[in-house]
């Protein structure tokens, strides 16, 4: 499965969750990783998707027992 479709697939699994809104600005910065990858990113949204998004995506793909860790958009 290539890292696109999981990307997406996690995308889809927090917009379900209620974690990423459809139309917020983390959701416009996931999309932009799933469909260009993190060096797409200004510096600006790379620090958000460095501090907001990965810890969710690895929160989701690996799991921790913990709660889930959402940063306020």
């Amino acid at each position: 499965m290539s890292r696109r479709i999981i990307l997406g697939e996690i995308r889809q699994q927090l917009i379900e969750e209620g974690a990423l809104r459809p139309d917020g600005e983390s959701d416009r910065i996931l999309r932009t990783v799933i469909e260009r990858g993190a060096g797409a990113l200004s510096p600006t949204d790379r620090q958000h998707y460095d501090r907001a998004i990965m810890p969710v995506i690895d929160w989701v793909a690996f799991g921790s027992g913990s709660e889930l860790p959402i940063a306020a958009e």
